[in-house]
C-alpha cells in the first residue's frame, strides 16, 4: 500500500452523497478492516484480491423508522479511492464549509 493510512478499525467514517434531485445526503459506516477476499479482483486493487471494506452504519432510529434492512459493505480496492471517497469526521465538517 502507498500513502498514509487513516482508517482504524470499528471507527466511523463518512461518505457525501447528492440525490437526482441535488438534495445532498452523508452516510455513516463503520471500518471493517483490509481484507483479502479471492473472490472479488479488480485490477486497481493496491494488493490483489484486497480491499478497504466499510459497513454502513444502521442507527437505531433508521431501525424504528424503516425496519430491519440488510446489511451494505463497500470493498474499496485502493488506498487513494478509499481516502477520497470516505471522510474522517474533521475531513467531513472542513468539506461542509467549504
Amino acid at each position: 500500500m502507498s500513502g498514509k493510512n487513516k482508517f482504524i478499525k470499528n471507527k466511523f467514517y463518512y461518505k457525501m452523497g447528492e440525490m437526482p434531485s441535488g438534495e445532498k445526503f452523508i452516510s455513516t459506516y463503520i471500518y471493517l478492516g483490509y481484507e483479502k477476499n479471492p473472490e472479488k479482483s479488480t485490477t486497481s486493487c493496491d494488493n490483489p484480491f484486497c480491499f478497504f471494506v466499510f459497513e454502513e452504519y444502521e442507527s437505531w432510529i433508521d431501525r424504528k423508522m424503516f425496519g430491519e434492512k440488510k446489511s451494505r459493505k463497500l470493498h474499496i480496492p485502493s488506498l487513494l479511492q478509499a481516502n477520497v471517497s470516505m471522510l474522517a469526521w474533521d475531513e467531513l465538517i472542513s468539506q461542509i464549509h467549504e
